[in-house]
């Protein structure tokens, strides 16, 4: 029958048009391909194919299934996937797991081929996959042959070694659909199994079979893989609900179970899963989140009522309630994770007892159990009494929520390590083991801080919070609350107190990262764990035996109470339980510590650990800023030559008079922007190098309204901000006026005494005692030595390198501040501000004057104008004079005796200051 449509089929491709382009390129990679892909689906060697009848009449029947062009629509498509799913189902379900996939990889690939979905013949994919699938079909109508595989069905030659169920024999009723977007076979079945199927190619022989412990081995290796990927459908992470999952499969075994049990098994079997899920049951009642034994409870069960197990189901209930508790800050939840890897050893226990006791390998009595777990219940007792159960996490600040748990660790810690058998105590190696894991975050927060300048105390649990304010980072403590208060804590407090003018320095100047370069071998180590290789290195000199393992064996590890019949479920949950408690850290330091002698100081050993490390980089910090500041940035010499600029003592106007008088002139003719150069070449005669960071403002031709900035150096913009910058701008400006006070009076003409001798003698008076009083502004004995003295403590402290910009700033204000109030005081002679509006004022006058006295201006009439008029002039003239004469009388009265005054009170200052 199969030879007859061979012919047939060959007859219709002879009386059918020229072959296409296409259609010769498929019969080429057919004619490559197919031979060798039929002779490693027959399994026979590749010698024998010349012979074989078998290979001859499948190779004619693919070529002719790949070639003939004949209508292959969407149902036959569907068919071919619903026949391959069926195919892969069985794979699946007698745990051929290996040739499934060997199957799905070459599905895949047929499927994905752009070339075979781009193909003029329709569905060509489902044709491929039609024809490997139908080999073995194939084969049962051709007999066997030697060196192939048997006359049987491919399927049933893998399936065959795996014993079928008499309840297997009614398969269930399958449905397949077909996902267009991933080109994958999905099939479903009434007892909601749901796979992706991609099928490739095998022969299997029967030495291949994998036995079932094999078997067994593969699954849980696949399951342990599934659990290390990251979980992204959206689940739930089994490893942070295993107690309660794990209690819900309990539970439900329990109630599944129909194996008759007395009360006491019963019991026992609630008792065990009260310890993972507590629950309502038939013996114990939940009242007010506690557990408690029911009042109708079985007699058996209330000899527990003054059993201490009762509590021990308490405290692992208040432990798994903090564990799996969703906790914001870093600090608890490092804690917490630290003790559910120290309850891993009761867990262990509490996991295998349970299951022995359901396989009946267990003596399940309630006298062995409460036997078997006195170890393991005091291991319980010991990790409860570390909880923080004074902190009230919702109301208290977490500041002092974490200083508060940090220091209970650290009492727990410091109490004497003595025991009988000469062993460290256990709680206090506890409490050390989880103060040293409850540390990671703050030295996280310390570690980043020293790297970026940054607190990043994104939950407020640290006692420190950063500032920046006019342009400058400082790092201040919070509020202090006497609860939060750790005395135990101190130092990280002082450390941070000590080195935050540093950080702030590195931060301020953008070098943070030049300094973690610098010094590398200090800050390259992660913080943490350099303090806990240091830790742990300094405990070797107290250890006394070998560090021995701290994981007590209560039960084996979870790993190895698996068992076959276990669902994927329960194997994913303890695999994932494993997989988390799998951090070496806390088991190694507990262990260490148990190793060394009873009486060795814990916590004084990982306070001066952590002390050592922090003070090795604040000495690198205070070395490097200080460097920083006076060799990189030049900061001290900068604002050195600021100060002399603003104090004048470094602006030599006498030297410079042709200069000044320049610049005054052009003051005196409104030429703003000139002036303002001028002024710049006089700063420039100093031939400082940092003469050309100082900028000149004058908006007008009023000295009042000068002022000097440095807008091109942003790092002394730092120190002298702009209000400091304003009480260096009042010497420098009262310097300036001064001098050019004393310049006008001495550019004043001379005025013609023959008209007005008293007044000119008046005028003159006055323009002596000014000048005086403006020399004495710039000279005055007290004021020069108190300025000199101040000047030389500032730049005394200036010799000191400073180490950080608050030092630098906090000395410069002091200075500023004392400058700027001495020399706006009161001189000998008066107030400086108004001894510069007099000598403003003596000037009009002056030149008032002069122009009433020059005859060159003397009133000329007209001819007509009657003589009375020329006498009227001269008359108000006269009067206009008289009343000049009478003002400057006044001014010099009053002068005399402002100035008497002061003179008295300088005398008084002499006298004081003469002993």
């Amino acid at each position: 029958m199969l030879e007859s449509e061979t012919e047939l089929d060959s007859e219709s491709r002879v009386e059918a048009a020229p072959a296409t382009e296409e259609e010769l390129r498929l019969q080429r990679s057919i004619a490559r391909n197919v031979p060798q892909l039929v002779q490693l689906l027959l399994g026979i060697p590749k010698d024998c194919t010349d012979t074989s009848d078998n290979y001859k009449q499948l190779l004619a029947c693919a070529e002719q299934t790949l070639s003939v062009p004949e209508y292959f629509d969407e149902q036959s498509a569907n068919a071919v996937k619903e026949r391959l799913s069926h195919f892969m189902l069985r794979l699946r379900l007698k745990d051929l797991e290996d040739v499934a996939d060997d199957l799905k990889s070459l599905t895949k690939i047929v499927l994905q081929d752009p070339w075979l979905a781009e193909h003029p013949m329709e569905e060509l994919p489902c044709r491929l996959i039609e024809f490997y699938v139908s080999i073995s079909s194939l084969q049962q109508e051709l007999g066997p042959e030697e060196g192939s595989i048997p006359k049987e069905n491919l399927e049933d030659t893998w399936l065959r070694y795996v014993p079928f169920n008499e309840e297997e024999e009614d398969e269930p009723n399958f449905e397949t659909d077909y996902d267009s977007d991933s080109n994958t076979v999905i099939y479903n079945a009434n007892c909601n199994l749901q796979q992706e199927v991609e099928v490739s190619p095998r022969s299997v022989l029967a030495e291949d079979i994998p036995t079932p412990e094999e078997l067994f081995k593969q699954r849980v290796e696949t399951i342990y893989e599934q659990t290390l990927m990251p979980c992204n459908r959206g689940e739930d992470d089994p490893r942070r609900a295993f107690a309660s999952d794990y209690g819900e499969y309990l539970h439900e075994q329990l109630q599944l179970c129909e194996e008759p049990m007395n009360e006491e098994q019963l019991l026992l079997r609630e008792l065990l899963i009260m310890f993972f899920a507590p629950r309502n049951c038939g013996n114990f009642v939940l009242i007010d989140q506690r557990l408690q034994l029911r009042e109708d409870a079985t007699q058996i069960a209330q000899t527990l009522s003054h059993n201490p197990i009762l509590e021990s189901l308490w405290q692992m209930q208040q432990l798994r309630q903090f564990i799996d508790c969703f906790h914001r800050m870093e600090t608890f939840i490092s804690f917490a994770q630290g003790l559910e890897q120290l309850l891993l050893p009761v867990m262990e226990f509490l996991v295998d007892y349970e299951r022995r006791v359901r396989r009946g390998t267990e003596l399940g009595t309630l006298q062995h159990f409460l036997h078997a777990a006195v170890a393991p219940m005091a291991r319980l007792q010991l990790l409860a009494d570390m909880l923080p159960l004074g902190i009230d996490l919702d109301r208290d600040p977490p500041a002092a929520c974490c200083l508060q748990l940090l220091q209970q660790l650290f009492k727990l810690s410091a109490k004497p390590q003595t025991s009988e058998d000469n062993f460290p105590n256990l709680r206090a190696a506890m409490a050390s083991t989880l103060l040293l894991h409850s540390l990671e975050e703050y030295c996280r927060i310390l570690d980043a801080w020293w790297h970026t300048g940054t607190l990043q105390n994104h939950s407020g649990e640290f006692p420190f919070r950063q500032h920046h304010l006019d342009c400058m980072t400082s790092y201040v403590r919070v509020q202090k609350d006497r609860r939060g208060s750790a005395p135990a804590l101190r130092f990280i407090s002082r450390h941070v107190r000590q080195a935050a003018p540093f950080v702030a320095t590195l931060r301020d100047t953008r070098c943070n990262e030049q300094f973690v370069a610098k010094h590398y071998d200090i800050l390259k180590d992660d913080l943490y764990d350099t303090f806990k290789t240091l830790f742990l290195h300094d405990l070797c000199c107290h250890q006394v035996r070998c560090a021995h393992q701290p994981r007590p064996q209560y039960a084996p590890e979870m790993l190895k109470q698996l068992q076959m019949e276990d669902p994927d479920h329960v194997l994913r949950l303890l695999i994932a339980y494993h997989n988390y408690m799998q951090q070496p850290s806390v088991h190694t330091v507990l262990g260490s510590i148990l190793a060394c002698s009873p009486h060795v100081p814990l916590a004084k050993i990982m306070r001066k650990s952590l002390m050592r490390l922090l003070h090795t980089r604040l000495l690198a910090v205070r070395c490097y800023t200080k460097q920083l500041l006076n060799v990189k940035f030049q900061l001290q010499d900068k604002l050195q030559h600021l100060v002399g600029v603003c104090m004048a003592t470094a602006l030599p106007l006498p030297l410079q008079q042709q200069k000044c008088e320049t610049f005054f002139k052009l003051l005196e003719e409104n030429q703003t922007t000139a002036a303002t150069w001028q002024l710049r070449v006089i700063i420039e005669g100093t031939f400082s190098p940092f003469s050309s960071m100082i900028f000149v403002h004058l908006p007008c031709s009023n000295l009042a309204e000068i002022a000097l900035r440095v807008p091109s150096d942003w790092m002394l913009r730092r120190v002298v901000q702009l209000p400091q910058m304003e009480l260096l701008n009042i010497p420098f400006r009262l310097t300036l006026r001064t001098h050019q006070a004393q310049w006008m009076l001495r550019s004043l003409p001379q005025l013609p005494q023959a008209k007005a001798k008293r007044l000119v003698k008046a005028l003159t008076a006055i323009k002596m005692r000014l000048a005086k009083a403006l020399q004495g502004i710039i000279h005055h004995p007290v004021k020069s030595g108190e300025a000199q003295q101040i000047h030389s403590n500032f730049l005394e402290a200036l010799q000191k390198p400073p180490s950080s910009l608050q030092g630098l700033r906090h000395s410069s204000l002091k200075f500023f501040h004392q400058m700027s109030q001495l020399l706006s005081e009161s001189t000998a002679d008066g107030d400086p501000e108004e001894i510069l509006a007099w000598a403003q004022y003596l000037k009009k006058l002056w030149l008032r004057v002069q122009d009433l006295l020059d005859d060159g201006n003397d009133f000329v009439v007209c001819s007509e104008a009657p003589p009375y008029y020329k006498l009227a002039y001269k008359t108000l003239e006269k009067r206009y004079l008289q009343t000049i004469r009478r003002r400057c009388d006044a001014w010099i009265s009053v002068m005399r005796q402002q100035w008497q005054l002061c003179h008295k009170k300088y005398n008084n200052i002499q006298l004081v200051e003469t002993p």
